[in-house]
């Protein structure tokens, strides 16, 4: 067998029609599953057995400290670079020191799976727990829990939401996938889904 290198951090700099190694190429790096824009300064958070930051848009890392367990998703605020939601399979957990250490939200029935989790520039967030539903949440790092308040009953859903993004000039337009790749819309800030249509 052939040792084959990894390939690292890859940039495309023409809306990924062509891609570049952006590291060190002797670089010994981990394997990333996610990739997050954090903070004002825009310095790249990657999720792999730890979470690492770079400040040079990927070139450097540094370990900024342990994921907690089964995380499946991470949101990054785009005000301050330290705090950090994380979609576990043991709930919501978030963090206000840059992913040096997790608390629990207590969003949703506790224990159970958040399936993702996703921000936006203004620190609106939403999650999805498994069995329960959507949530939205204000102020989400204040006093470590933040205020959530549910949109949508679970039943409503193909399973369980794996990816939600918001139109960045329509906050109140939604998309989401679910586990079973079916995707949808909500155009009233997730309130009511129906299937996306262009």
């Amino acid at each position: 067998k052939k040792n084959r290198k990894p390939f690292g951090i890859l940039l495309s700099g023409d809306g990924g029609k062509s891609w570049q190694a952006h590291t060190d190429d002797k670089a010994e790096l981990p394997a990333y599953r996610l990739l997050k824009i954090s903070g004002p300064d825009g310095r790249l958070l990657a999720v792999g057995k730890n979470l690492m930051q770079s400040r040079d848009a990927g070139k450097v890392w540094t370990n900024a400290g342990a994921m907690p367990a089964a995380s499946l998703g991470l949101a990054a605020s785009r005000k301050s670079a330290d705090k950090l939601l994380a979609a576990t399979a043991k709930g919501l957990k978030s963090s206000i020191d840059g992913g040096k250490s997790w608390q629990a939200t207590g969003v949703g029935p506790s224990g159970k799976p958040a399936s993702m989790v996703a921000m936006n520039k203004q620190d609106r967030a939403w999650t999805f727990v498994v069995g329960a539903g959507l949530y939205v949440g204000q102020d989400v790092f204040a006093d470590g829990k933040g205020k959530w308040r549910k949109l949508a009953e679970a039943k409503r859903f193909d399973g369980a939401l794996i990816h939600l993004t918001s139109h960045k000039s329509r906050p109140g337009h939604l998309i989401a996938v679910t586990q079973y790749m079916k995707v949808l819309q909500s155009r009233d800030g997730g309130l009511s889904w129906a299937p996306f249509a262009k």
